[in-house]
């Protein structure tokens, strides 16, 4: 809403600004006002490229600290502490996430999970380790999430995975 009350601040809408004020001015019934001032002419503003950058750049700064950091390993690591960390908030975290990454928070640490598990199953930890142990120091804190989440990247569940593996 902050952008949109700035593009429209800045005069960068298109068409219809003028009907859309003097609308908002009017005294006549919202009935009248639908049919007399329809929206479908009005041209939506597209998010200005200094912004589009804005978010590329936090893009950048998310991956690039979750990978320094390692946040994933962190059960309860959440998007409030991200965006604390980054000094920025959860809504431009999660619509950077959403528009440069077509993700979200949930997934992409999900994502990083599932890739640790695998490489520590490429290292054999699984020999050495309970499957439990690989997945609770990935960041799972449940076997059902685990299961659910390994299985939706993968198409495997971690012991067809493994059989699959072995074949190989």
């Amino acid at each position: 809403m902050k952008i949109f009350n700035k593009i429209k601040q800045d005069g960068l809408l298109k068409k219809g600004n003028e009907e859309i004020q003097s609308a908002e001015n009017h005294s006549e019934p919202e009935a009248e006002l639908l049919e007399d001032h329809s929206m479908a002419h009005i041209e939506i503003p597209s998010i200005p490229s200094d912004y589009a950058d804005k978010f590329d750049e936090l893009y950048q700064r998310i991956i690039a600290y979750i990978e320094e950091n390692k946040v994933w390993q962190n059960a309860d690591f959440s998007i409030s502490q991200l965006a604390e960390k980054l000094s920025s908030n959860r809504t431009y975290i999660s619509k950077a996430l959403r528009e440069k990454g077509k993700t979200n928070f949930n997934n992409l640490l999900n994502t990083y999970r599932v890739r640790q598990v695998l490489q520590d199953f490429e290292n054999l930890e699984h020999k050495n380790y309970k499957i439990s142990f690989i997945y609770r120091k990935a960041g799972f804190s449940y076997q059902a999430s685990f299961s659910r989440v390994f299985k939706e990247i993968t198409g495997y569940t971690a012991t067809e995975y493994l059989k699959r593996k072995e074949k190989m």
